[in-house]
């Protein structure tokens, strides 16, 4: 790997999202930064979902303890690590970081969040089954710091890459259960960190609008008694930018990308051809009027005044 360099261009000039035509430059150069990002890109959801997959089957095959015994028993041990350390959207109903520890029972919250993830479970098990242990251990156990790591591993930017320091990380967890099954999402935010690293290098000082933001969603259903997970997206986005904001540039590609590329929005392209449209329907209407206006003025504007001797 080359070392980490400037690009000539400032952060400012361009979104970290807006990345299609960033995608394009970077093909044509075909440079090793380029050419990683690529295969990240084709083998991120596939790789991620055979690991959750694997990770869901485990947890929904373990002997899980009965819900009479106590809901914090059932959900994964993970989960309960990590609750309150991130923020959690269980159905309609928010749990933020750090809010159960400023509370005045942490343990009433604890518990009131293993209720909000039975009733998202409840009719999305086995058989359609109203409580499933099984279904809600599983699911806790993705919604943890389980399959964060593995969307890390799965990712371009990922800390087996780029090492951020400094600056502050938000960790998202959602559950909501649609039409019988249940739509999860993961999500890492970091933003305002001062300083990275590579695996080649020392510690580097980096701008405060540099960021690092990786997602994705999936859905967990039970047909025949066997957990399937499907339908997985997966997407990450990242800009690293020097303290004079020009983008860092590593093994000859701009570290300011979104994979996969954003697409344009199909309402906007909608606007732009009706709005085109419109103008050249104008043009066909006003120009053969302009032309019978000059044709009809011109005897009363009079010829070239000539020159007297």
């Amino acid at each position: 790997s080359s070392p980490a360099s400037a690009s000539p261009r400032r952060a400012g000039d361009m979104c970290g999202c807006a990345a299609p035509a960033m995608a394009m430059l970077c093909r044509r150069r075909r440079g090793e930064g380029a050419l990683r990002l690529e295969a990240y890109e084709a083998a991120r959801a596939p790789k991620l979902e055979a690991l959750l997959r694997a990770e869901v089957e485990r947890a929904y095959e373990e002997e899980a303890p009965a819900v009479k015994d106590g809901l914090l028993e059932v959900l994964h041990p993970q989960c309960l690590k990590d609750f309150d350390r991130a923020d959690y959207t269980i159905g309609k109903e928010l749990f933020s970081q750090g809010a159960a520890a400023k509370g005045a029972d942490k343990q009433a919250a604890r518990e009131r969040f293993a209720e909000c993830l039975r009733a998202e479970c409840c009719g999305c098990g086995s058989a359609g089954s109203e409580d499933d242990p099984r279904l809600l251990r599983a699911a806790s156990a993705l919604a943890s710091q389980i399959s964060m790591a593995h969307l890390g591993t799965t990712c371009f930017s990922g800390p087996h890459t780029y090492a951020l320091s400094g600056g502050s990380a938000t960790v998202t967890y959602g559950v909501e259960r649609r039409e019988g099954t249940l739509h999860m999402s993961i999500g890492r935010r970091e933003e305002g960190f001062t300083a990275f690293s590579l695996p080649d290098s020392d510690v580097l000082d980096c701008h405060k609008m540099s960021f690092c933001r990786q997602s994705a969603e999936f859905v967990l259903h039970c047909p025949s008694g066997q957990i399937k997970l499907e339908n997985l997206s997966a997407n990450e986005a990242m800009r690293l930018v020097w303290p004079d904001e020009r983008v860092v540039v590593h093994d000859g590609l701009e570290l300011n990308l979104c994979s996969p590329p954003l697409p344009r929005s199909g309402l906007l392209q909608m606007l732009g051809a009706c709005l085109l449209g419109c103008l050249r329907l104008l043009a066909r209407l006003v120009m053969p009027i302009l032309l019978r206006f000059k044709f009809l003025v011109r005897p009363f504007l009079g010829g070239p005044k000539q020159r007297v001797e």
